[in-house]
């Protein structure tokens, strides 16, 4: 069993071949890009919308009551603040999940273009030898 406290790096140093399916390498990253889409457009989205309809009635009004009244103005500036550390922590997930996809993304490419060179290698000294 692997050890939890070695980093990926190491394990794959370790390791003398990887067999890698550039084609599941594709499909994690474009699930990636979906999740980025899904968060930067619908969640955050929802969120600000939400965010607007608990603190504004039908008017337009404010409906955690009269500005004037010291503790409305609390409770309405505390869950802007939560709404700002949600929409925060949303886009560094979002931006966690972009570079995620975009490094996955290179990643098939290297294997795809490695895969091509060992073929036409394979074809080449097949030839050769005939």
């Amino acid at each position: 069993m692997p050890d939890p406290d070695r980093d990926l790096a190491s394990l794959l140093a370790g390791a003398s071949a990887l067999e890698v399916d550039v084609a599941n390498l594709d499909n994690v990253s474009e699930y990636l890009d979906t999740l980025v889409t899904a968060v930067s457009q619908h969640v955050l989205a929802a969120v600000r919308s939400a965010h607007d309809a608990g603190l504004l009635d039908v008017a337009g009004h404010s409906a955690v009551g009269s500005p004037l009244i010291t503790e409305a103005g609390e409770i309405g500036a505390r869950l802007g603040t939560m709404r700002d550390a949600i929409v925060q922590n949303l886009d560094a997930v979002a931006a966690s999940q972009r570079k995620a996809a975009e490094a996955i993304a290179e990643i098939a490419i290297e294997y795809r273009d490695v895969d091509e060179r060992n073929r036409v290698a394979a074809t080449r000294v097949g030839r050769l030898l005939r």
